[in-house]
């Protein structure tokens, strides 16, 4: 496997529980989220992937909207 493909592969969640132990939230809440359009993550067949460094992104992208509501943003 080439570098690229190993970083993208360790970068890499599969799955509403993998995403919800890795965002510390039980797994329907991520299923939840999911369907309400609030969590970045995308689809493989029926499943739902997301990559840990865009969640980690967008939690501090939350963080900084939460501490300035003028801001556009969007929280779940």
């Amino acid at each position: 496997m080439e570098e690229g493909n190993q970083e993208i592969a360790s970068d890499m969640i599969y799955g509403a529980e993998e995403i919800g132990r890795f965002l510390g939230l039980p797994k329907r809440r991520v299923y939840h989220v999911v369907n309400m359009g609030h969590l970045p993550v995308f689809r493989l067949g029926s499943g739902i992937c997301a990559r840990k460094s865009t969640l980690i992104k967008w939690i501090r992208q939350q963080e900084e909207y939460e501490g300035n509501p003028s801001q556009d943003g969007h929280g779940y």
